[in-house]
């Protein structure tokens, strides 16, 4: 089956971009209910539903879990997109093979709290993937509750992380990263280790086919409070992928397809069988570098006490929900000053020696809130670009 070729005809419609409301959530949920088995396995803090979607009836569990960071939506959007596919296909012998062998265990959102204030944190402030060990927020044991109960032979932790990472010493940026989390601090080897990098291995062999060189590895350093590193070291087999940015694709529509693509590939190859012998293949993954901004304005004259100089103005976005989720609101500052011929933009503009002015001074500061012009021309307005 292409997946990718069909995917279109599967893409979740309800969902078309970073701000998934838990409204939203249980919609959707609630029209599962004919093809999938739809639980509410508990409740967040502030009482609203976490749901678990089950498909097939095998005796081999696999889970996967997204928003365990409540501002972190990309995969949530994927995992819809993937279960319209077994809706759709589930005549087909891939699909019913799956549901004849396994039961796919989905927790969409399991921070409906943080998503709310478009935070890491749930609403204790606790962020859910440091709690692994001590286990203190409600939705923290929720999962691991989950876990236990089902023994998965591999589970799926879904992430997105910022815009900041690129592929290696690439140019490309990191629209998916994959790790297999340590499980001690001389990030020592196991099988369980070797098999999900093996695993990881073939999704990114089908990710190069849609993203060529946009996938990146992860750092596994250890950390003995997190999600990953704890499934490890009590042994059950981990994968934790990390959305990240796309040229272009500011609200990661192609990074939910690649989650897609990824993930389905995953299914395949575990039914199949996975087989120690592409282990080596993770470690030829580029690591994550850190040379993106969101904006990189270049070759930007700046002037103090009469001394002028050309700089590269490095700009990130926070971005946040309004208040009725309905517009992503930019709040950009300036985090780098000075010769950026090695970092990256997302967007870029060349100034062409014009000089800086925010309207009461000639020179920027690091922090400072990106709201200034670039002469007679061009605004920019919280990381928005305009022409006067």
């Amino acid at each position: 089956m292409d997946f990718n070729k069909i995917y279109q005809t599967v893409k979740e419609e309800e969902i078309s971009n970073r701000m998934v409301k838990h409204s939203t959530i249980k919609s959707l949920v609630s029209k599962l209910q004919s093809d999938f088995k739809v639980r509410e396995i508990g409740q967040s803090v502030l009482g609203k539903e976490i749901f678990s979607i089950e498909f097939g009836e095998g005796k081999r569990n696999i889970i996967l879990w997204s928003q365990m960071h409540g501002n972190e939506s990309t995969a949530t959007a994927a995992i819809f997109d993937i279960l319209n596919l077994f809706s759709s296909q589930k005549k087909s012998s891939l699909i019913s093979g799956l549901s004849r062998d396994f039961k796919i265990t989905f927790v969409p959102m399991l921070n409906p709290d943080g998503a709310k204030n478009w935070t890491r944190v749930n609403a204790l402030n606790i962020d859910l993937n440091r709690d692994a060990v001590a286990k203190v927020a409600p939705e923290s044991n929720i999962l691991w509750n989950l876990i236990e109960k089902l023994n998965p032979e591999y589970s799926f932790n879904l992430h997105d992380q910022r815009n900041i990472f690129n592929v290696g010493n690439t140019n490309k940026t990191a629209t998916i990263s994959f790790l297999s989390a340590s499980f001690d601090e001389t990030r020592s080897m196991n099988s369980d280790r070797e098999l999900t990098m093996s695993l990881i291995s073939e999704m990114n062999k089908s990710l190069q086919e849609f993203i060529p060189g946009c996938v990146g590895r992860y750092t596994d350093e250890f950390y003995p409070t997190a999600t990953g590193d704890n499934l490890h070291k009590l042994g059950y087999k981990n994968i934790l992928i990390e959305s990240g940015t796309y040229m272009k694709d500011p609200e990661r529509q192609v990074t939910r397809k690649a989650n897609y693509i990824a993930i389905l590939k995953a299914f395949v190859v575990i039914s199949k069988g996975v087989s120690t012998k592409y282990t080596k293949d993770y470690l030829n993954i580029p690591n994550n570098s850190k040379k993106l901004y969101d904006l990189i304005i270049r070759n930007i004259v700046v002037e103090l006490n009469d001394v002028k100089t050309s700089v590269d103005f490095g700009i990130m976005y926070n971005e946040k929900p309004n208040e009725y989720y309905s517009e992503m609101i930019k709040h950009s500052k300036i985090e780098n000053i000075g010769d950026l011929s090695q970092f990256i933009g997302l967007e870029e503009i060349d100034a062409k020696q014009t000089v800086f002015n925010d309207g009461v001074k000639k020179y920027a500061v690091l922090n400072q809130v990106a709201n200034f012009k670039i002469g007679e021309n061009i605004i920019i307005q919280n990381g928005e670009i305009s022409k006067s």
